[in-house]
């Protein structure tokens, strides 16, 4: 998928965290996954500076605290999402990137 026919379209952003990338699921106003992206994590605040204001789902944790304030510096809405009620999303032990398209 080519970065600039999706950047208009992502409405929201679903990220999940590991320790050294992390892995990020863009939603467009359907629903429908038009951006499915692997990211370093010193490189998010890059990635996303050129996008349009976006609703920004992460995981709340030591680390992530940080990642949300550079990204609501950026003029996102992030939301960040206790453990307890992230396991309602999920499939198992599934990663988000390893879930098939609908």
């Amino acid at each position: 998928m080519p970065r600039t026919s999706t950047v208009h379209a992502v409405t929201t952003i679903g990220m999940d965290m590991g320790k050294n990338t992390l892995h990020m699921i863009g939603l467009d106003k359907r629903g429908a996954i038009v951006l499915r992206e692997k990211v370093s994590r010193g490189r998010i605040a890059s990635r996303l500076a050129n996008m349009p204001s976006c609703l920004i789902g992460i995981e709340a944790g030591l680390a992530t605290h940080y990642v949300a304030r550079e990204l609501a510096a950026l003029g996102h809405d992030v939301k960040q999402v206790r453990r307890r009620m992230r396991s309602r999303f999920g499939r198992g032990t599934r990663m988000i990137s390893e879930m098939p398209i609908a």
